[in-house]
C-alpha cells in the first residue's frame, strides 16, 4: 500500500478507537498504538508501546513505507466496520513527480508585470492520466518459507536423553 493510502486509513479512523489498534512492521515488530500524533505524506508519529512490554507512552515516528499490516485488538462487529470503514475512499498512488510536487504544497501563480495588458484565462490543461507502477517481483513462495520450530514434546524427549547419556542407574546398595 502506498503512503497516500496509510495515511487516508490512519485519519478515517477516529481518534477513540486508536487504543484498540496493533501496527506491525515489514521487520515483523509488533506496537500497540495509543495515540496517533501526526499523519504527514510520509511517516505517521504516535504513541504505543512495544507489544509485550509495559512501557507505556512510547513516541514512534514510521515510514508508511515500513508499515506492513494494522489490525484491531478487540472484536469489530459488521455494524461498527459498516458505520467507520463503510465510506472509506482510498487515493490513487500518485506518481513521483505529482508527488513531489504534492510534498511543496500548491504553486502559487506569479504576479502580472505593472504595466502589462491583463492575461487571458488560459484554459486548464487536462489532467495526465497517471501510469500504473510497476509491480515489484516478489520472491517464490519457497523462498519465504521458513523451517518449521520442532514440536515442544520432540525438544523435550531430546532434552531428556541427553541428559540421561553418561549417567548408568545403580541398584540400591551398590555405590
Amino acid at each position: 500500500m502506498h503512503g497516500n493510502a496509510w495515511a487516508s486509513l490512519l485519519k478515517h479512523i477516529p481518534a477513540e478507537m486508536h487504543d484498540q489498534m496493533m501496527l506491525i512492521t515489514v521487520g515483523g515488530t509488533e506496537i500497540s498504538l495509543s495515540t496517533v500524533l501526526r499523519i504527514d505524506h510520509e511517516f505517521v508519529a504516535f504513541k504505543g508501546r512495544l507489544s509485550g512490554t509495559q512501557d507505556q507512552g512510547r513516541l514512534f515516528f514510521l515510514p508508511f513505507q515500513n508499515i506492513d499490516y494494522l489490525g484491531f485488538q478487540r472484536e469489530i462487529r459488521d455494524e461498527k466496520y459498516q458505520e467507520v470503514f463503510g465510506n472509506l475512499v482510498v487515493p490513487p498512488p500518485l506518481p513521483s513527480a505529482q508527488l513531489a510536487l504534492a510534498a511543496e504544497g500548491p504553486a502559487l501563480p506569479l504576479p502580472a508585470p505593472q504595466g502589462a495588458a491583463p492575461a487571458q484565462p488560459q484554459p486548464p490543461e487536462p489532467e495526465p492520466v497517471p501510469e500504473p507502477e510497476p509491480v515489484p517481483v516478489l520472491p517464490s513462495a519457497s523462498v519465504l518459507q521458513r523451517t518449521p520450530l520442532p514440536i515442544k514434546s520432540a525438544v523435550l524427549e531430546r532434552f531428556r536423553s541427553r541428559s540421561n547419556q553418561g549417567t548408568a542407574i545403580r541398584p540400591n546398595g551398590e555405590g
